[in-house]
């Protein structure tokens, strides 16, 4: 549920940590978003069974994308096979390092 007096950029922020049962959660988020400020803030609370919170520059630190180049991003591309890969109910592999640019 929304929290009292807290102001939500986006819905998905106001619901950050009342998650369906079920569904996993994975974010991509780069440290040169002007998009999205403070990028930490796309991150997800939650258990590590449903939720992996990826930044771009920790698995690869030369790829310095902004919040509008993310799809075509090879990194990213990776990232997200990675996620979908994954069986039915797991978020992305927090470990999973991929091959960088």
């Amino acid at each position: 549920m929304a929290r009292k007096g807290r102001k939500c950029a986006a819905l998905l922020s106001c619901y950050r940590e009342d998650f369906l049962a079920g569904p996993a959660y994975t974010v991509i988020s780069t440290t040169h978003d002007e998009v999205v400020t403070p990028y930490q803030s796309q991150f997800l609370a939650g258990s590590a069974q449903q939720v992996t919170n990826i930044t771009i520059q920790d698995k690869c630190p030369v790829d310095v994308i902004e919040h509008d180049q993310t799809p075509i991003d090879p990194v990213v591309q990776r990232l997200v096979s990675n996620a979908l890969g994954r069986p039915p109910g797991l978020p992305a592999d927090p470990a999973f390092q991929p091959s960088c640019i």
